[in-house]
């Protein structure tokens, strides 16, 4: 369950949302390592055959883009972090 308290660009996420998060972002990190593969397989095809293949063969990257890998590490490590910060102004001050 995520709830809205105090600010309001703040959520507070149960233990289990955050795992479930986690493995989706793990998920999409390894189809998104999988495409880049295949990319890569497709270039050497294309060097070999030296012509490109049919549009309707080729992997359409999802996001066009060269950080997405650490797109996904940056939101791995920021669950990892507001997992591991002190959640009591008590435990804050130990």
């Amino acid at each position: 369950m995520v709830e809205r308290k105090g600010r309001a660009d703040s959520i507070i996420l149960e233990g289990d949302d955050v795992e479930l998060i986690r493995r989706m972002l793990l998920i999409g990190l390894s189809s998104y390592g999988e495409i880049e593969r295949l990319q890569n397989e497709q270039e050497i095809v294309e060097e070999i055959a030296g012509q490109p293949l049919k549009d309707e063969l080729r992997v359409v990257h999802p996001t066009g883009s060269a950080d997405t890998a650490g797109q996904f590490a940056a939101a791995l490590l920021t669950l990892q972090c507001a997992h591991e910060a002190p959640t009591t102004p008590l435990a804050r001050a130990a």
